[in-house]
């Protein structure tokens, strides 16, 4: 695995960058394979240990279902900022001739794909919290901690006139990002408390 990331992060560098939503992607990729590191190196141990410890295996599918929605949305938020990064960097990536999405399709275009990425990302965490959750901390936490910054991301960039209002974006979905991260321990606390 760690091999095929190098070589992947080598031919991002050397030429995905410059080519047509490779980059984004493999950028998405990368940060999604994060939170799936887990399942990876756990799922032996898991499996060993309860194989030895106990009478019947538990059924840990709710952990791949976890690991499975925060590598999605590592996938789907990194691959918006990527696009929100590209419309910041239009001018230069028109100098140097790469074919960034809002070089290839236009900066409008690349702003629409990015706000329409922001509302899936909303549609599909409000429906992850009502057919799944349904506790009112995760519903609380996502409103205050996510969607509004999204919404704010959404704002911005219909806004943007330059570079500084793109770069307010990109940064707000940085902190959208950390946001998702931090969920797990609202995750964690949920679960001690037997809240979920």
């Amino acid at each position: 695995m760690f091999l095929i990331v190098s070589g992947l992060l080598y031919f991002y560098s050397a030429s995905y960058k410059r080519q047509f939503l490779i980059g984004n992607l493999v950028v998405a990729l990368l940060t999604a394979m994060v939170p799936l590191l887990v399942a990876f190196y756990e799922w032996p141990a898991l499996y060993k240990y309860y194989s030895i410890n106990a009478t019947v295996l538990p059924d840990l599918n709710f952990l791949f279902y976890w690991i499975g929605g925060f590598a999605f949305f590592a996938f789907i938020t990194t691959l918006t900022r990527e696009i929100i990064k590209d419309i910041e960097d239009f001018e230069g990536d028109v100098a140097y001739g790469r074919n960034t999405i809002p070089v290839v399709t236009g900066i409008i275009t690349a702003k629409i794909i990015s706000v329409i990425l922001i509302i899936l990302t909303i549609v599909l965490l409000y429906m992850t919290w009502y057919f799944y959750l349904f506790d009112k901390v995760t519903l609380i936490y996502l409103s205050v901690a996510v969607v509004l910054p999204l919404i704010f991301v959404i704002i911005t960039i219909f806004r943007s006139t330059g570079r500084k209002q793109m770069h307010q974006a990109s940064r707000m979905m940085k902190i959208v990002m950390l946001a998702g991260i931090f969920y797990s321990v609202v995750v964690k606390m949920l679960i001690t408390w037997n809240l979920l």
